[in-house]
């Protein structure tokens, strides 16, 4: 494919040519993810930071990665040290950081070739899981896929539970910006759900706050439900006898 310049891109005609084009950008763009991730990680294996840290060579390198996230650069690293280069080209570093981060923790490892055939199990607007291909996968359904997965692999979560932290993460992603460094981390612990919520800024609160409000939505759903009086059976069977009252909007007839 040639280059092309800011004006002939602004003068696309048809949408095959943008899409084109984009395809050309993107895969330029994982390219060079790739070869950050490949130097983050020889100044660590080679010590050039004097101490063999991810953490250490973060600070040596300073200004040079300060255009980047911690969160893009960590996964940029992760991808890179894990799959070769013609791999990250064709998925980029934030579905394979991602994947990688989660691999390790469980102990589980993909080889590149066989991420085709992976299926993750995407929890929906619903809160129920879908299965979907890793390779139609959003980086975003990565992360909730393997958000679910985590908190799968402490213990049973329940199913409100899940569905509330879902609402959680939804919230935080639509709210703060793609470059926060917010983050949020679900886990089990002596059989209930806990929520760890971590880098948010003060300008991030009123945010925060609204996404909380949110996500504890079905909580109270399911209190009130379970305040509600039960009737017996008879009772809810049972037809009015006669109709509201027009006057009061009191309900005559009941037993």
């Amino acid at each position: 494919m040639t280059e092309m310049n800011g004006n002939e891109a602004v003068s696309l005609l048809t949408i095959e040519h943008a899409r084109e084009l984009l395809q050309h950008h993107v895969a330029r763009l994982n390219a060079e993810q790739y070869q950050i991730g490949r130097i983050i990680s020889e100044v660590v294996d080679r010590r050039l930071a004097g101490v063999g840290s991810y953490e250490s060579a973060m600070r040596q390198l300073g200004s040079a990665v300060r255009a980047l996230s911690e969160g893009e650069l960590g996964r940029a690293q992760a991808a890179a040290r894990r799959f070769s280069e013609a791999v990250v080209l064709k998925y980029g570093t934030r579905r394979l950081g991602v994947l990688v981060r989660y691999g390790q923790k469980l102990r589980r490892q993909w080889e590149g070739a066989a991420l085709d055939q992976l299926l993750m199990r995407v929890p929906g607007e619903d809160g129920y899981p879908r299965e979907k291909p890793f390779p139609e996968c959003t980086p975003e359904e990565v992360g909730r896929a393997v958000a679910r997965d985590s908190m799968k692999a402490a213990g049973i979560v329940p199913r409100l539970d899940a569905y509330c932290v879902h609402l959680l993460r939804e919230g935080i992603r639509k709210r703060f910006a793609e470059d926060s460094p917010a983050s949020i981390k679900a886990f089990l612990r002596e059989g209930r759900t806990h929520v760890t919520i971590k880098n948010v800024s003060v300008t991030e609160l009123k945010m925060l706050a609204h996404a909380i409000l949110d996500s504890t939505l079905p909580l109270d759903q399911a209190m009130y439900r379970e305040t509600l009086p039960r009737r017996e059976p008879s009772d809810a069977l049972r037809p009015l006898t006669r109709p509201w009252s027009a006057s009061g909007g009191e309900l005559l007839g009941s037993p």
